[in-house]
């Protein structure tokens, strides 16, 4: 296990929710979608080929460089790939009237999504870790971020450099490099005075049962 400094360049811009964008996030990810979308077994938490202590993954947050930041909404609602497969229920006619699809409530209601968006030369993250396997992860998947299908966070190329000195977790002022459990950070050694808030802090970032006060990195 190396610590590396990782870097993606962009071909698009990257698309985000409410989240830090960590190396452990987007590997998390990319396993995911190799085990649904590909039928290959793997777990997408237990293969992330990145050092962790308590859980607690050694990976920092997405640094862009020189970013430019612009805001976007999209509306979804029936998942092309998923519901069209139940298109025989919509289209037989009951009582010489075909069933209308409703946007408006239930389960096929539309939902409107906001998204960050930021455009940048390229993305970086420092890591302890298989350099190696991660470069390969992210080389795999062509893509990061929300929105990818629509052409978002398309990667050009991938290149890992060493990073001796520098730490996954803390940066040179002290400050967080990623959400950190306040319970955790004894082995961390962050500077006094940062912000604090009830985040997720390991993956799957979506579940709020995971989500513990941390030290959170000040706003890019």
């Amino acid at each position: 296990m190396a610590l590396f400094r990782i870097t993606a360049y962009l071909d698009t811009p990257v698309c985000l929710g409410k989240t830090y964008l960590t190396l452990d996030a987007v590997l998390y990810g990319i396993l995911s979608e190799i085990r649904d979308l590909r039928g290959i077994d793997t777990d997408p938490v237990g293969d992330i080929p990145l050092m962790h202590v308590d859980g607690l993954f050694r990976a920092s947050r997405a640094y862009f460089d020189n970013p430019v930041h612009y805001g976007g909404v999209k509306t979804g609602g029936i998942r092309l790939a998923k519901d069209l497969a139940d298109a025989p229920l919509f289209l037989q006619p009951s009582r010489g009237r075909y069933y209308k699809v409703s946007t408006v409530k239930g389960p096929m209601k539309a939902h409107l999504s906001r998204y960050r968006c930021i455009g940048a030369e390229s993305v970086s993250w420092i890591a302890e870790g298989d350099a190696s396997r991660v470069q390969s992860l992210l080389e795999s998947a062509g893509a990061i971020g929300a929105r990818r299908k629509d052409g978002h966070g398309a990667l050009r190329r991938i290149e890992v450099e060493p990073a001796k000195g520098l730490s996954p977790l803390i940066d040179e002022m002290g400050e967080v490099r990623r959400p950190i459990p306040v319970r955790l950070s004894g082995f961390a050694k962050p500077t006094t005075g940062l912000l604090t808030a009830v985040d997720t802090w390991r993956p799957p970032y979506w579940d709020a049962f995971g989500a513990d006060e941390c030290y959170i990195p000040r706003p890019a």
